[in-house]
C-alpha cells in the first residue's frame, strides 16, 4: 500500500484547485474574445491538474504530458461533437 507525506498530497490538492481554476476563469471570462489566452488557461489548467493527479506518486512531469494530452483529446472531441451537429 502506497504511503503518500502529508506534503506531497497538500501539493497535489493545490495543484490540481489551480488548474480547476484556470479552467473555470477561463470558462467564466467567455470564449472566443482571445483565443490565445484561452488555449492558454484552457492547457495549462488541463497540464496542472494531471501534475496534481500524479505528484503523490513522485511523477509530476509525466502527470503534466498526460494531463495535456487528455485536453487535446477532450478539445477534439469536442470540436468533432461541434461540427458534427452544427446548423451550419
Amino acid at each position: 500500500m502506497p504511503r503518500f507525506s502529508i506534503r506531497s498530497l497538500l501539493l497535489a490538492t493545490t495543484l490540481i484547485a489551480v488548474g480547476m481554476g484556470l479552467i473555470f476563469i477561463g470558462a467564466r471570462i467567455g470564449w472566443g474574445e482571445d483565443v490565445a489566452r484561452d488555449a492558454v488557461l484552457w492547457f495549462s489548467g488541463g497540464a496542472l491538474i494531471g501534475a496534481g493527479i500524479m505528484t503523490p506518486f513522485n511523477r509530476a512531469v509525466p502527470g503534466v504530458f498526460i494531463g495535456l494530452a487528455v485536453q487535446i483529446i477532450l478539445t477534439i472531441a469536442v470540436l468533432l461533437y461541434l461540427l458534427e451537429n452544427s446548423p451550419f
